[in-house]
């Protein structure tokens, strides 16, 4: 009986320090978990960071190619009896600087092929009806259809090689409504090069990587590319937006989701060597009885403050990890939309200073509270002023994509004039926004239209961007008027200008194709001749130049609307 009573005794003492153990190893392996999720979040976030300037390289590559070859289109357009050869000639100036990923332009009559550029080794193309073509003629039907623009997926193309082909309807217009197909543009751009260039191939050495073409409905449809069978495991999504087309980019790392820092780690191993310190420390003060109750309530104590100590600690490492997560995430955007954010950059290089000065402390154990506070309050102030510019470029990108869907939309639309006027001048680059210039809008609240603002915001755009670039070359404070009035159904827009003005000699040129009075700028020349195009063919207007030297220009621009 009595050895009985000693092993019950033994079991009871056990108790209390396994229960201990478990708890606590339970609550630091939480805190781990949770950790691990945090720094995993990171990680994602670094790889999202990444891979939307790689997106945002597709966009731009795909996008521009579109864009660029969309003069050709118009150039047909405009003047019918061109010949092949002199087709030719105006594809060789205006893709002579885009040979690296674009592969032909191929312009259809209906859908049989009626030019190629460049010519030299693809001679078989012409004459084909692409309505004809295994692999092409249901992508062909469907944007003849549609009127649509459609992006295929990659394929084997007739004249050799991989190509993603951007069939783009060409129609004639009634009244500046789109009336009948007549034609296709189609861009083929050079599937390798295009991942090439854009980072894709790259990246595929540490990451796992997939694009979707998708429907509206964000559903995935086609495989565009991928790097491995393997489903991604949690990949990181970004949209990449094409004209009338979306892809999707998924990323997820090779080797998984391995954050780089360890804090969870250190959190689980300081809570086996608590858990285990106090299993062997109550069962050490079980074993004395008559002080039993006495200890038990005193460590309990130091224990509940242990805990309270490591969970502020573990907040503390949380905040520190979204205040270096913020600084990260200020870089990545600015390298994603581009733009030199000066004050940025400045403030995320001193904090990495900062870091690095404070590690050296802390690796020295030199770490001192003054200097912690004075870091955590430095980067207090310096994420305020970072935060705030962030803010500002958000805002300036949100109304720019808001802009630059009307501006590539082909289609009728209802809309107020008055605020789709001040969206495009929201939306100007800031080169030009930050200039002292003043544009000064008169227009009726209540002037509602049914036209195609995407021609709308590009005939504005290119008159504002001529005042700024030629107008206010040598003035610091130029001033842009715009009038807009209704009368009878008739649009009219009176755009001026005080800026140098046009010699009248130049008059009669500036709607010229490839016409520029500066050979030193990277333009096409082509701003003004698309400008009269889309007034005259596309809103079935009229547009009049007048201008002085030294008097600024003016643009007397009319349409009819519904």
């Amino acid at each position: 009986m009595m050895k009985d009573k000693n092993s019950l005794n033994k079991y009871k003492n056990l108790f209390a320090p396994v229960s201990t153990f478990i708890f606590l190893l339970s609550l630091f392996s939480y805190a781990s978990w949770f950790t691990l999720q945090y720094e995993i979040e990171l990680e994602q976030k670094k790889v999202s960071d990444k891979f939307s300037l790689i997106a945002s390289h597709i966009e731009t590559l795909v996008n521009q190619q579109i864009d660029i070859a969309q003069g050709l289109a118009i150039y047909q357009k405009e003047n019918p009896n061109l010949s092949f050869s002199d087709l030719t000639l105006f594809s060789e100036k205006l893709f002579a600087s885009q040979t690296e990923i674009l592969k032909t332009v191929v312009l259809t009559t209906d859908t049989t092929v009626t030019f190629i550029y460049p010519l030299k080794g693809n001679e078989s193309v012409l004459g084909v009806d692409l309505a004809t073509v295994p692999n092409q003629k249901d992508v062909v039907l469907q944007v003849k259809r549609s009127l649509r623009t459609v992006i295929s997926q990659p394929l084997e193309l007739i004249q050799g090689g991989v190509g993603v082909i951007c069939r783009i309807p060409l129609t004639t217009y009634k009244n500046g409504i789109t009336e009948d197909f007549s034609g296709l543009m189609n861009v083929v751009i050079d599937y390798n090069r295009l991942l090439g260039n854009s980072g894709v191939l790259a990246a595929t050495r540490n990451y796992q990587i997939n694009i979707y073409n998708i429907d509206e409905s964000m559903s995935k449809q086609t495989r565009i590319f991928y790097s491995s069978e393997a489903t991604l495991d949690n990949p990181v999504e970004l949209p990449i937006i094409l004209r009338e087309n979306n892809w999707l980019l998924e990323v997820a790392p090779i080797e998984g989701w391995a954050p780089s820092a360890r804090f969870h780690i250190i959190i689980l191993l300081i809570g086996l060597v608590t858990s285990s310190f106090s299993f062997f420390y109550i069962r050490t003060l079980l074993s004395s009885k008559d002080t039993l109750n006495k200890i038990v309530k005193e460590r309990t104590r130091e224990l509940e403050t242990t805990l309270e100590n490591l969970n502020l600690a573990q907040e503390q490492l949380i905040q520190s990890e979204k205040l270096a997560a913020l600084g990260q995430l200020v870089s990545g955007v600015a390298h994603e939309i581009n733009t030199p954010l000066g004050n940025g950059i400045v403030l995320t290089s001193l904090l990495q200073e900062k870091q690095k000065a404070l590690q050296k402390l802390f690796n020295e154990k030199k770490l001192t509270q003054k200097a912690l506070s004075e870091y955590l309050s430095d980067v207090e102030e310096a994420t305020t002023v970072i935060d705030s510019s962030l803010s500002h470029v958000a805002e300036i990108v949100s109304s720019f994509k808001t802009f630059a869907i009307e501006h590539t939309s082909l289609e009728i639309q209802s809309f107020n004039f008055k605020n789709h006027i001040n969206s495009i001048i929201l939306s100007l680059p800031p080169k030009f926004k930050n200039a002292a210039h003043q544009i000064l809008l008169s227009c009726d609240e209540n002037v509602d239209i049914i036209a195609d603002p995407g021609a709308i915001a590009h005939i504005m755009t290119q008159l504002i961007s001529n005042s700024y670039i030629h107008a206010f070359e040598n003035t610091t404070e130029g001033h842009i008027k715009i009038d807009v009035t209704l009368t009878n159904s008739i649009l009219t827009i009176d755009y001026s200008d005080d800026g140098a003005g046009i010699p009248k000699e130049l008059l009669t040129k500036v709607f010229n194709p490839f016409f520029t009075t500066r050979k030193d700028m990277s333009g096409t020349g082509l701003g003004l001749h698309i400008v009269h195009h889309l007034v005259t063919k596309v809103l079935n207007g009229n547009i009049v130049l007048t201008s002085q030297l030294n008097h600024g220009a003016q643009f007397h621009i009319t349409f009819p609307i519904q």
